[in-house]
């Protein structure tokens, strides 16, 4: 991911509050939700930096981990009360502020733009006065609680203008989102629907979710993705979890068929294996191996193997592996699999950039008994560049084209009013292209993040807007 330092990010968010010159960066980090704006709470959300997010953050969160570091430890929760303000925290705001006070003047010189420069000398203004106020404390021997306020209250004078600017500049963002998603969804309406299989993935049941999630909730996510109207639910199990927590996988499983849904496992092979990789054979054989016994044991209706294999599984591979030899091992898998369930679906997701359309390709031109291959699009424009690649190498009739995995950025996180848009627009973008499947992969993004029970007013737009979207279709 493109990371700015954090004074970059402070500048942008400050200096270029109206003009809209922010771009959304490829799978950039966006968070949902920011819950406090404003020194008094509101509700509306507010940017982590120039386009990022964080979800549920409070504005001390906002202040503690994403201004620059010459502001976060003056701003912060500890400078606002007046027990916390001495000789030693005023030296240290003093010095923060002064550093601050010349970098920004270096800023004003360069805009021209009159709203963005008025709120940059309000901030720049409060600060000079601040440090004109410490200043005139130093010399007393006694800190009285009036001079404590009056830094207080200064610094929530600059803490305001700062969430002010970086607040208009987020709302501006996001209008234009909103109309992109919107001619988005208005240009790949279809015209008529056909058949179609969807499914969602459960988080907290994937990867070291057994491990490290409550079991009551990795219950309650599944029973909550389980009221949507898809056919199945999907969950990632890497082997070296599954030898740890194979009695939490074993609930698992059932408590989606309890939900009369079908089971989709995918099988990216161990947490721990890129730390300790293995050659190409050893991978293959401890693959294969518990590729069998997990087949043999759940008895899933989907199956996904050799996940993005030249890109996510490369890593626990001490070799580089060529595209024909991913194939080959991909064919192996679902030779496998086949020999113990004769009607299991098996997929095969390709990597989400041009460097795997080798893997695509061959993989399409091969008879091996790979029933679908996937694409994992994480954006509008992904999903077009992708989607556009796969459907003009689409050309073996006996295998089907699926989205495998998708969501409005590859970190899951995203406004929920934006995350909504998207998945009616993948939807239709999926329709009216053809595909045969689509699943979403940020199920827990479909109801609120805090670990607690879920009730239906924890459901998010998103989850409605997939609801709505599917029986749309099947209507």
């Amino acid at each position: 991911m493109n990371k700015k330092i954090l004074i970059s990010l402070l500048v942008i968010g400050i200096i270029f509050v109206s003009i809209g010159i922010h771009k959304v960066q490829k799978r950039s980090e966006m968070e949902q939700r920011i819950e406090t704006l404003t020194p008094t709470p509101t509700s509306a959300p507010l940017p982590r930096s120039s386009l990022e997010l964080q979800g549920n953050w409070t504005v001390d969160d906002y202040i503690e981990n994403s201004l620059p570091l010459v502001l976060s430890s003056v701003l912060s929760e500890q400078h606002l009360k007046p027990e916390n303000i001495n000789e030693t925290t005023l030296g240290v705001i003093d010095k923060k502020l002064s550093e601050a006070q010349i970098f920004l003047r270096n800023k004003e010189k360069e805009t021209t733009n009159p709203e963005a420069k008025n709120l940059l000398n309000r901030i720049m203004n409060e600060i000079e006065l601040t440090i004109e106020d410490i200043s005139s404390i130093k010399g007393k021997d006694e800190i009285t609680q009036q001079d404590k306020e009056i830094i207080i209250s200064h610094l929530k004078k600059i803490r305001s203008y700062l969430i002010q600017g970086l607040r208009i500049q987020y709302e501006n963002w996001t209008k234009k989102e909103e109309w992109k998603y919107d001619e988005f969804i208005e240009n790949y309406k279809p015209k008529e629907y056909h058949p179609m299989k969807f499914s969602v993935t459960a988080i907290t049941a994937s990867y070291w979710g057994p491990a490290w999630n409550p079991t009551e909730e990795i219950f309650e996510e599944i029973d909550l993705l389980s009221e949507l109207p898809v056919d199945g639910i999907k969950f990632y199990l890497m082997f070296d979890v599954w030898q740890q927590e194979e009695d939490v996988v074993d609930v698992i499983v059932k408590e989606i068929r309890d939900n009369g849904k079908d089971v989709w496992i995918n099988f990216p092979g161990g947490e721990t294996w890129r730390e300790n990789p293995y050659s190409w054979s050893d991978f293959k054989k401890v693959y294969l191996e518990n590729l069998e016994r997990a087949v043999r044991k759940y008895q899933p209706e989907y199956v996904g193997v050799a996940n993005e294999g030249p890109g996510f599984l490369a890593a626990m591979v001490k070799v580089e592996v060529s595209e024909e030899d991913w194939v080959s091992f991909a064919e192996e898998c679902a030779e496998v699999v086949k020999s113990i369930k004769p009607d299991c679906f098996v997929l095969v997701n390709t990597v989400p950039y041009p460097e795997g359309d080798k893997f695509f390709e061959l993989l399409m031109n091969h008879d091996n008994g790979i029933d679908a291959i996937g694409i994992d699009p994480y954006s509008l424009k992904e999903l077009e560049d992708r989607g556009e690649y796969a459907l003009a190498h689409w050309t073996n009739e006996d295998k089907e084209l699926w989205i495998t995995e998708t969501w409005c950025t590859w970190d899951g996180s995203y406004p929920d009013h934006l995350c909504d848009k998207y998945i009616v627009a993948s939807t239709y973008y999926a329709q009216t292209k053809g595909f045969n499947g689509f699943n979403i992969f940020y199920g827990q993004n479909l109801h609120t993040r805090n670990f607690r029970i879920i009730k239906e007013s924890d459901k998010t737009p998103a989850f409605y807007a997939y609801k709505e979207v599917i029986e749309e279709v099947r209507d």
